[in-house]
């Protein structure tokens, strides 16, 4: 269909785009402080993917069984706040999101500090 054909195209403008970012502008150095802060973060989150997407899946497994007030579990009560806080619902579901990611990406950060990588 068209639609796939219109994704696929984005994909590979965007593929190559990140292609060009990461390897063929970034100049080659041994100075770890000159290593962008985002290839740092995207550098983690590939070394240990599996073991992020088991630790979210399992954190938000968790959130939702947790209860709280009446009906109410972990997960709606943390995600309100902001929710209400931003009177756009997207940027607010964004918002919720990028901060979830962080959490998950904190561990993964720590494993990747001390040279651990899950492998299957």
């Amino acid at each position: 269909s068209s639609f796939v054909l219109f994704a696929g195209g984005w994909s590979l403008l965007l593929l190559g785009g990140f292609l060009w970012l990461s390897d063929l502008r970034a100049q080659p150095t041994n100075d770890k402080a000159a290593t962008a802060w985002w290839r740092t973060a995207l550098l983690v989150l590939g070394t240990n993917s599996i073991f992020i997407y088991v630790l979210s899946e399992l954190l938000a497994s968790t959130l939702s069984w947790i209860p709280m007030h009446g009906d109410l579990s972990l997960q709606p009560w943390l995600e309100g706040p902001i929710l209400r806080a931003i009177p756009n619902g997207a940027i607010g579901a964004l918002t919720y999101s990028l901060l979830y990611l962080l959490v998950c990406w904190l561990p993964v950060y720590l494993l990747y500090r001390r040279r651990i990588f899950i492998k299957v």
